[in-house]
Order: structure tokens, then sequence, then C-alpha cells
């Protein structure tokens, strides 16, 4: 593991006016005493976490123009990696203070991270770490190398009937369009019937909590009053469960990941929905309330690929008709996050969901 934090948020060059007795009024010109210029959004956040000794990665588009040459010579500076791919032009956002307040005005194209910036991250978080003896010690491949390769010829799976019996109609619309915006660059759409998730789901909520009751096992329940009520159900509900069905839970496991094994003997990627609902309010998640089966069936299609370790890439692929954005997600072979990835970029060459914005009131 070459670094300890990644730091994926928009990077902006702030130019601070220093030094103004009052805001300028339509019309008027103020003269300021002093022009501070510094980088600002994520880059703020990656400065500070390698001031505390950490090994720093920015994952944020900047451009190759004279705002990006600045951000990068300060990141270079403070020895904070920076990866991602160019976007067209840096954000800058111009700061006046005054009186403790400050107004600010921002230029921002609305580059955000895409499927290739994703490729960069990887690449510097990818590899053995000394700290973690189950990592894999294989060559971390350059992600980037052929993600513009496109997708002519994949095979890629869809299981209809699984989608419909557990997604309203706008996560199966999002991901029937992700399916065809793939298909119109060349990859052939096959229908699949995947391995029943209904069991693995329900061992993953339950082995969730149990390996949260290893991680907090040195204060709790000794420090039980310090935690919330959700967090605290969860670890007892962990700690209840004992060795023999742990032990279960495993070989079921094995015995799935070998179904979704065999499963990419036929095809080369699986399309599916990340969520049971698209983009549900707190309201809406409070009035479902937190039974088993209300959480079994949000998390229905992605605790899957958390139990069985297959890569997945969530993309932005539609919206509600309030407008809100939709994802779906591609999923791949074990270890091959690369082809994961080349879809993933393929669909933003092909779609512009990535580069749009919900509406703010």
């Amino acid at each position: 593991m070459s670094v300890d934090v990644v730091v994926a948020v928009p990077a902006f060059l702030d130019m601070t006016f220093v030094g103004l007795e009052a805001l300028p009024r339509l019309g008027e010109e103020r003269f300021a005493g002093d022009l501070v210029r510094s980088p600002g959004g994520g880059a703020i956040t990656a400065i500070g976490a390698a001031r505390l000794g950490l090994n720093v990665a920015l994952a944020s588009p900047i451009a190759d123009d004279p705002a990006g040459q600045m951000i990068r010579e300060e990141m270079e500076a403070e020895g904070v990696q920076v990866v991602g791919t160019p976007c067209t032009r840096t954000p800058v956002t111009m700061v006046l203070p005054l009186d403790g307040q400050r107004a600010m005005v921002t230029y921002d194209p609305g580059a955000r991270a895409r499927a290739a910036d994703v490729a960069a991250m990887l690449g510097v978080i990818a590899g053995p770490d000394p700290d973690d003896p189950t990592a894999f010690h294989e060559p971390v491949p350059d992600y980037l190398a052929g993600i513009g390769q496109g997708v002519r010829g994949l095979r890629i799976g869809i299981d209809r009937a699984l989608i419909a019996a557990g997604a309203d109609s706008d996560v199966v619309r999002a991901t029937e369009e992700g399916a065809a915006a793939l298909t119109r660059i060349g990859a052939s759409l096959r229908d699949v019937s995947f391995p029943p998730p209904d069991s693995v789901v329900r061992d993953g909520r339950t082995l969730c909590g149990v390996e949260a009751a290893i991680a907090h096992e040195a204060t709790y329940p000794s420090r039980a009053a310090e935690y919330g009520p959700v967090l605290a159900g969860l670890l007892d509900a962990g700690r209840a469960v004992d060795g023999l069905a742990v032990a279960k839970i495993w070989l079921r496991r094995e015995a799935f990941r070998g179904q979704l094994n065999t499963l990419f003997r036929d095809i080369d990627l699986l399309i599916m929905p990340v969520m049971n609902r698209a983009a549900p309010t707190l309201a809406d998640l409070a009035a479902a309330g937190r039974t088993p089966a209300v959480i079994e069936a949000r998390v229905r299609f992605i605790v899957p690929f958390d139990m069985s370790g297959h890569p997945t890439l969530t993309l932005p692929g539609g919206k509600t008709g309030d407008g809100l954005p939709v994802g779906f997600q591609i999923v791949g072979r074990h270890m091959e996050e690369a082809l994961v990835l080349r879809a993933g970029y393929a669909f933003q060459q092909e779609t512009d969901w990535h580069r749009r914005r919900p509406p703010v009131d």
C-alpha cells in the first residue's frame, strides 16, 4: 500500500483579496492590501493530512493551466501525490474576507471524479499492506493503460427477473439504460440467472455484526454508554453469534463465491442495481424502519459482492421523476478491476450522467 489517505474531493485554487475595507458595490472598484493564492477544496484536507505525517494522495481533476500548475506545485512541496486525469479548466474561487466573514465567487466547470480518476486512485491504494497479512502481493497493474479500449465484444450479463423483483421502477430503468448504452458501443447483453442472494445477504448482515464486535472488543461493552443505539445493537447481535454459526456462514459464503465464479465463465461483466429504491430521503428511510427484512431488501444488490469479493464500480446512470440521481453497478471477475474500470470509462464516454447535477433549492 503506497499511501495512507486518498482525498477524493475536487481541488480549487483560492484567490483571497486581503485587507478590503468594504465589499464593492455594482459599478465600484475596491483595492485590496494583498492577493494570496493558495490551494483550496480537497487540497486543504490533503495538505493537513500530509502535515500530520501521513502519505497522502489527492484524487482530483486538475487542468494543465496556470491555476492547476499552482496547485500541483504546492502539492509537490507538501509531499502530496496528485492522481487522476486532467480536466479542461481548474476550478477557481475568489475570496473576499471582511469583518470575520467572507464572500466568495467560484468558477467551477463541474469536473468530478470519473472512472479514469477511480482507476488512478486504485493504482495508489492497491498492493501489499504491511498491516494486512491477507493482502495480495501481486504487482499492481496500470489501471489506466488500457482504459480506453472500449467494450466491443464484451459479454455483459443481466438478471432482469431478479432486478424487477427487488427494485423500484426508477432503479430498473436506470439499470436497463446503462445496459443499453453499453450495447450501443459494442458490448453484447446476455440474460443470466444470478445465484439466489437472500441467504448470503442475511449472512452478510450477521457477519458484519461479528466483525464489528471484534473490532470494538477493546471498548464494547466496557464503554457501552458511549455508543449509540444502532451501533450498540449491531455489536450485541454480533457478540451473540456462536462459532458454529460463523463457520456455517463461511461455508455458505465460499459456496456462493463459487456459484458466482461459475456464472462469470459465460460472461465478462455483470450489470446490477445498487440500491433497491432510487434516492430515498431520510424521512423515507425512517418511515421504512430498520427491521431485518427492510435492511436486507435495501442492500440486496450490494452485500452479495461484499461477501464474494468481486470488484464493482458504481456509476451515475439516470434520475428519478424528481430529478434525483440514480446509479447502477458494473461487476467483474476476481482481480479484474481493470476491465470493470474500462467498461465504466466507456459508459462515461457515451453518456453525460457524471457531469449532471441534481437541482438544489
